[in-house]
């Protein structure tokens, strides 16, 4: 029995590392297997941990640090065993506990530079300003020619609200002669520059990139259509030339005038949707049982508004035998999210979001979806847990919105106002809402006056 136990364990953590969220179950559905007498090992509690540390939920999560909190009371965890319950505290909210366990992790390895800059960048989300300058320094000594300290140094001054000054340090780790060799690092600091929200001097280094890599425009491409500042016919130019290249490179062409035509709905012109429509019609005519072009002639027509005919592609995409657990899922949470913004089927969209669920787990998107599935219902409670989760695990700009929604349909002004601050602060736009979005957002807006 005994050898059996150790393959059972084995074998669990062989298909736990595969990272697919039926595999994860069936794993721990294998440990669970070696109890003796309802007890676990202290190595199956290990591998449970850590299989459940790997789960997209919070329950997983929180039951994950129940049993790493149990195996630490008895022996003397690692420093990288402080890092994984670190983390599974900062994402279960509990942010004093999360630094507790960092700076105990540090003074086991006080050399360790990733674990410093762990810390340092946990504590820029957290806005613990002072922390972050003293780690900083202290990872200047551990690693004084690592670019990594600059662009820290830079990213705090640029969150304390002195832009200039942090802008200008980041920008330091550019080559002042750029080449091919070394223009990666233009590309880094460029992608660095975009994530802060500085889209103006994130923009001329992409260019300065592309300059230097001709054949990576799509870099550029990608870049303008997720800029507020971004030129979408720019970015369909861009896109046409990639059209060819490859039929990845197509995809992603496609992929990227999606995305903009999404983000730059007030720059549009008819023509524009013709255009990317015929790259898709073509795309499908060369490959018609394809799913991800289908997927993305969906997409088009959500955008462009024409939702029988998104509706009519997702539910091709839903009866079509053979496709994968993340095809199907995708096509329905896309549906889902669809009518619940009509208001039809709401039962249905339930059903086919609980269905996506279950084929790759609670990810944040599927949460936001069956939250906005549950403000259909009338149910804003429910809502509110899945955008709050979803906002724990991925705090976008719509996730912040739509939890603003639910809070509004529970009566909490004050709280939908401080939720739709988050939004903003993280790129929302009113202006790219979908026709069917924008009622909710002008009750919304009145709600919040009104408060």
């Amino acid at each position: 029995m005994a050898s059996r136990r150790w393959a059972r364990m084995i074998k669990a953590g062989v298909i736990a590392s595969q990272n697919d969220y039926h595999n994860i179950n069936q794993a721990l559905e294998l440990i669970e297997q070696n109890r003796v007498n309802g007890e676990l090992s202290a190595q199956n509690k290990a591998i449970k941990a850590r299989i459940l540390a790997a789960m997209p939920d919070q329950k997983s999560r929180v039951d994950s640090i129940a049993l790493y909190e149990e195996l630490f009371r008895t022996n003397k965890p690692s420093a990288k065993q402080r890092l994984l319950l670190a983390r599974l505290y900062e994402l279960t909210g509990q942010w004093s506990k999360c630094r507790e366990q960092m700076i105990a992790a540090m003074a086991d390895a006080p050399n360790d530079r990733d674990l410093i800059a762990t810390y340092v960048e946990m504590s820029l989300r957290h806005r613990e300003f002072s922390d972050v300058s003293l780690f900083i320094d202290r990872l200047a000594k551990v690693a004084p020619n690592w670019d990594y300290v600059t662009a820290a140094r830079g990213k705090l001054l640029v969150k304390q609200g002195n832009v200039v000054k942090g802008v200008e340090i980041i920008k330091s780790l550019v080559p002042k002669s750029i080449t091919v060799s070394n223009v990666v690092s233009v590309r880094e600091v460029a992608q660095l520059l975009a994530e802060l929200q500085q889209y103006d001097e994130a923009e001329k280094l992409y260019r300065d990139y592309v300059a230097q890599k001709p054949d990576e425009t799509r870099a550029l491409a990608n870049f303008l259509a997720i800029s507020p500042n971004g030129d979408i016919h720019e970015v369909l130019e861009l896109s046409e030339k990639d059209l060819d290249v490859s039929v990845p490179r197509r995809a992603e062409a496609i992929a990227n005038a999606l995305t903009a035509l999404r983000n730059h709905r007030v720059d549009i012109q008819p023509a524009d949707y013709e255009l990317v429509e015929s790259w898709i019609t073509k795309s499908l005519n060369d490959d018609p049982n394809s799913i991800a072009y289908t997927l993305q002639l969906a997409e088009l027509h959500d955008i462009q508004g024409h939702y029988d005919e998104a509706e009519a592609n997702y539910r091709t995409v839903i009866n079509t035998e053979g496709v994968t657990d993340t095809q199907l899922a995708i096509a329905e949470n896309n549906l889902a999210y669809l009518l619940s913004l009509s208001g039809r089927n709401v039962d249905e969209a339930l059903e086919r979001i609980e269905d996506a669920i279950l084929r790759l787990g609670p990810l944040p998107q599927l949460l936001d979806t069956r939250g906005m599935v549950y403000l259909a219902l009338k149910q804003p409670e429910n809502a509110r847990r899945d955008f709050s989760a979803a906002v724990t695990e991925d705090a976008g700009a719509m996730t912040y919105y739509h939890l603003a929604l639910s809070e509004q349909a529970m009566g909490d002004r004050r709280a939908a106002a401080r939720s739709f601050e988050s939004a903003k602060s993280h790129g929302f736009v009113d202006t790219n809402l979908s026709r069917l979005e924008r009622s909710q957002y002008d009750q919304l807006m009145q709600g919040i006056s009104e408060g």
